[in-house]
């Protein structure tokens, strides 16, 4: 059987994830071994070797779930109707996500986090922009890293900060986003 379509394959990685989250909580990624991941999620190393090589297997799957649930920028530029009128929906994911933030919020992962969620944001993000814009690639590719950036910055500044005071900074950030693109010839 494929591993998509078994259960009990789908059912043990959800395990060795959760478990990958739960150590997160107490200690630096650096420090989860497969041995670790092993013993939380109560499963063998040959078990484990099933499914993944490695942690960093583990985690770039996390981090996949966990981007599952954030609406991908140009849906959120075309004017979605969930309320976030923040300048990348992903603000409000980190902001509110008490699962996965022992993840997104590390700043030893800052790097590997941004350029995973860069990647899957990159091909919507261009094909959604370019008819819209006099921009080449490159320079597209740059205002993405830069909203992403920024986003992740601001969203670990303020991740507790009350939901008047968020909206202030929200609306400050969007208005600065909303010119800067409109400055670039946006139509």
């Amino acid at each position: 059987m494929a591993k998509g379509t078994d259960r009990r394959a789908a059912y043990t990685r959800s395990v060795i994830k959760e478990a990958l989250l739960a150590l997160k909580k107490s200690m630096p990624f650096d420090e989860i071994t497969v041995s670790a991941l092993c013993r939380e999620a109560g499963i063998h190393r040959g078990t484990f070797y099933l499914h993944y090589r490695n942690t960093m297997e583990v985690l770039d799957e996390v981090l996949d779930d966990a981007l599952d649930n954030v609406r991908d920028l140009p849906s959120h530029l075309s004017g979605g109707s969930d309320g976030c009128r923040c300048g990348y929906p992903l603000c409000r994911f980190l902001r509110e996500s008490e699962k996965y933030r022992p993840v997104l919020m590390d700043d030893a992962l800052a790097g590997h986090v941004l350029d995973r969620i860069a990647e899957r944001s990159r091909a919507p993000f261009l094909a959604y922009m370019r008819p819209k814009s006099a921009l080449t690639d490159e320079q597209l590719e740059a205002v993405l890293l830069f909203q992403l950036n920024g986003c992740f910055a601001i969203s670990k500044k303020c991740g507790g900060c009350g939901d008047q005071r968020w909206r202030g900074v929200q609306e400050a950030v969007d208005h600065f986003i909303r010119g800067g693109l409109d400055a670039c010839g946006l139509e």
